[in-house]
């Protein structure tokens, strides 16, 4: 493999991590509003209730079924 290609793989691995940690991030962020704090969890609530369109899989607790959605 080449140093360019070493350079772009080591790059995808890096923004996939990045993406993971902005993504957890947002979920732990403190958030110092009561209503956006309870629009958050109806959001969250009614995300969690949908079902996938592909598998017909209900997510539940906050986790998808597996498929790339």
């Amino acid at each position: 493999m080449t140093q360019r290609g070493e350079d772009a793989s080591a790059s995808a691995v890096t923004s996939l991590m990045l993406d993971r940690y902005d993504d957890q991030l947002l979920q732990t962020r403190f958030i110092s509003n009561k209503a956006i704090r309870r629009e958050l969890r109806r959001q969250q609530r009614i995300a969690a209730e949908r079902m996938c369109d592909i598998c017909q899989h209900k997510d539940s607790s906050w986790q998808r079924c597996g498929w790339q959605h």
